[in-house]
């Protein structure tokens, strides 16, 4: 069963785990498993997030 989010706002990290982090849209929540830097290569969430910070609570813009 899929873990429900209703608290935060959409474009808001509201979990990270080893899979990537999840992210709040207005009437669900999806996975980030990929990620691409400004003028940075593709790279897995998991090797992104080793160089990076990435917390609950950031939002995306």
């Amino acid at each position: 069963m899929e873990k429900t989010y209703t608290d935060g706002v959409c474009g808001e990290i509201v979990e990270t785990n080893k899979n990537g982090f999840i992210v709040k849209t207005a009437d669900t929540s999806v996975l980030v498993a990929v990620v691409q830097a400004k003028g940075g290569k593709v790279m897995n969430t998991d090797a992104y997030m080793r160089g990076h910070s990435v917390e609950k609570g950031t939002v995306l813009r």
